[in-house]
């Protein structure tokens, strides 16, 4: 399973080769991109998806827009105990992310 630094690291060794030099930035949490975007310190960011932005924005008073479709991983699951996703079963409980843009959770069997 490839890891988003891998995807974003072929993204600029790609882009390289057009011409286009970019600086991959790592941040430790879901909120510091959006402020440094906000603060000027990156000039584009790419890791979130609508719901997540317009919540941000609505928040913190900012207008930060999309500009297009980018790469978003999908969310992960893990278990000590459970194989795979079939092997859920009613009544099983999840842990989901504490903010409300990523509590919709859409499962496709």
């Amino acid at each position: 399973m490839s890891t988003d630094k891998e995807i974003w690291t072929d993204v600029q060794s790609r882009l390289k080769k057009e011409g286009v030099d970019i600086k991959l930035v790592e941040f430790t949490d879901y909120n510091q991109p959006n402020q440094a975007l906000e603060d000027g310190d990156v000039q584009l960011n790419a890791f979130q998806h609508q719901n997540f932005l317009d919540n941000w924005n609505k928040k913190h008073n900012t207008k930060i827009v999309a500009i297009g479709n980018t790469y978003i991983g999908p969310i992960r699951a893990y278990s000590n105990k459970i194989k795979s996703l079939k092997d859920l079963k009613k009544g099983d409980k999840v842990s989901v992310p504490n903010d409300p843009s990523n509590e919709v959770v859409h499962y496709n069997s």
